[in-house]
């Protein structure tokens, strides 16, 4: 069933608010439809497992590169240092 767009809509209930009214009442489900509506079976037990393994590898990566990055910054501020006491003659 498609269904119509706001400016449809809007356009519709301009020129003829009956029908506005009709196509917007069989746009909504009956009770009956909804009654017998069968929602689908999922594995929450599956997704579950997925969502926490899917964490924990994103954490894992995220604490590897923190520690990369901070090896990577201890390392650049240890050469300035050096570079620094080098300059004023310290060395």
């Amino acid at each position: 069933m498609k269904v119509p767009s706001k400016e449809e809509l809007w356009e519709l209930a301009k020129s003829s608010p009956e029908k506005a009214l009709l196509i917007a009442r069989e746009s909504i489900p009956t009770l009956e439809e909804i009654k017998n509506y069968k929602l689908p079976d999922i594995d929450w037990t599956g997704t579950f497992n997925t969502t926490i393994e899917t964490t924990g590898n994103v954490l894992t990566s995220a604490k590897e590169g923190i520690g990369s990055a901070v090896g990577s910054t201890t390392e650049a501020a240890g050469g300035l240092w050096d570079s620094a006491k080098k300059w004023y003659g310290e060395e």
